[in-house]
């Protein structure tokens, strides 16, 4: 069986759904599976926003350690989940990832998720370079994070979710 591989599913670009947000500066953004390019945590500063990237599989394991100690002492504003539960086929998986957005988000925080939904079959498959795609429209995901985060809304595109 050929192993999953989460690492091609990084693309050198702004994530869209940081563009669909107002950011408030001086705020703290914790951006989860943020990928290995730089462009979001640069146009955050723009915004006056800090982005720390939480990601096991594009940064390495200092990176991600550094990360770790600062949340361990302090909560953030926001949590961005960008196209990340979209390309993990486990339920129980995607959870875990949802339950630590929450539990490092201040209180009344907010959790942004934004969703590519491929081809929108509803029916997962591996793609042409090792990586998965659940191909499941953006509502789709709204029982299972509101499970965890109980009020959530979707607007512009995006899944809208408050500690």
């Amino acid at each position: 069986m050929t192993k999953i591989n989460y690492a091609a599913t990084s693309i050198k670009q702004v994530p869209a759904l940081f563009k669909k947000v107002y950011w408030m500066d001086g705020t703290t953004n914790l951006d989860i599976g943020g990928g290995k390019y730089d462009l979001g945590s640069e146009y955050l500063s723009t915004k006056g926003v800090m982005n720390l990237i939480l990601d096991p599989y594009c940064r390495s394991e200092i990176q991600n350690r550094i990360v770790t100690n600062l949340l361990s002492s302090r909560k953030v504003n926001t949590v961005t989940i960008s196209n990340l539960l979209c390309i993990i086929k486990s339920k129980a998986e995607r959870g875990r990832i949802l339950r630590s957005a929450k539990n490092h988000l201040r209180k009344n925080g907010l959790c942004y998720i934004s969703i590519y939904e491929g081809d929108k079959s509803g029916i997962g498959k591996k793609t042409t370079i090792n990586t998965w795609q659940n191909n499941k429209k953006l509502h789709e995901y709204y029982d299972e994070i509101t499970k965890i985060f109980f009020t959530t809304t979707i607007r512009n595109g995006i899944i809208i979710a408050t500690r």
